[in-house]
């Protein structure tokens, strides 16, 4: 595997010096995979591969991926608040991981959020966020969608086309819309 040179120049460069990034080497990242606000925490374990794309869309936003992980191309992950993921967890191509509602439920602060863009700002302010945790050795399937709050437990694997809303056990398997447990799994040592 070659490790994009790119990555580590653009983070040595980076201008924004009250942003914590530390990028482990060995580190796969796509380099248009980034999409960061100032003041962030990004942090990406030795061995891990990211072909899916990055967001810290908020200032303080917090975003940190354990050793040997893998993010499939076309991901979404999308932290406006903390998102965490354990080591040697894998999480397939085309997945969503929000920890954001990303609008304001109400309709009427809806209305700004287009022209607020167009002049180059989001009121955060008025945004549901919550922490999402993925632990160690997780695999999340294809299609798969991640919402926010939820906390996914060591060893769980989330079947293709989900959607997680609530929390999901230690060594459990859940599928569907909304994703429900299907059985428990041997556990590791």
């Amino acid at each position: 595997m070659k490790v994009i040179n790119f990555v580590y120049k653009f983070f040595f460069n980076f201008k924004n010096r009250s942003s914590k990034i530390k990028i482990s080497k060995p580190v796969i990242i796509n380099y248009r995979a980034l999409n960061l606000a100032k003041k962030i925490t990004l942090i990406v374990g030795k061995y891990s591969r990211i072909d899916g794309l990055l967001h810290c869309q908020k200032s303080e936003a917090k975003l940190i991926i354990g050793e040997n992980c893998f993010v499939g191309g076309r991901t979404n992950i999308v932290s406006t608040s903390e998102i965490l993921i354990g080591d040697n967890t894998l999480i397939s191509h085309d997945c969503y991981i929000i920890d954001t509602d990303g609008h304001s439920m109400d309709a009427q602060l809806r209305r700004h959020d287009i022209p607020n863009r167009w002049k180059g700002f989001k009121d955060w302010g008025t945004v549901i966020s919550s922490p999402i945790s993925i632990g160690e050795d997780v695999w999340i399937g294809p299609h798969s969608i991640v919402l926010k709050g939820v906390n996914i437990g060591r060893g769980a694997v989330v079947a293709a086309g989900s959607v997680i809303t609530k929390d999901v056990k230690s060594y459990t398997l859940v599928a569907g819309v909304p994703a429900k447990k299907i059985k428990e799994l041997d556990r590791v040592s």
